[in-house]
């Protein structure tokens, strides 16, 4: 099984953006490697039109804000939690 060469590259990224990918890749059940391939060679495919890049865009958006509220809700969750203990304590 012959493979092309690869090349190995170094690259900071943000640690929500890599939550994200992993997520992604997850759901896919793909390697981090092979989602980031993928969405990189998504992004130069010439056969997206324009109202298709704004369709996927608008829907990565929606799916950005689910998460998002998601998190928030598991966050506000956790402080309830805390706030009810604290308030629990002896004094």
């Amino acid at each position: 099984m012959s493979r092309e060469p690869r090349t190995h590259l170094r690259f900071r990224i943000e640690p929500e953006l890599l939550n994200r990918l992993e997520k992604a890749r997850e759901q896919s059940g793909r390697t981090l490697t092979a989602e980031i391939t993928e969405r990189l060679k998504g992004s130069f495919d010439p056969s997206m039109s324009r109202d298709d890049f704004h369709k996927y865009l608008s829907e990565m958006r929606a799916e950005m804000r689910k998460e998002m509220m998601r998190e928030m809700r598991q966050e506000f969750d956790r402080l309830r939690v805390d706030l009810q203990q604290r308030k629990d304590e002896p004094q």
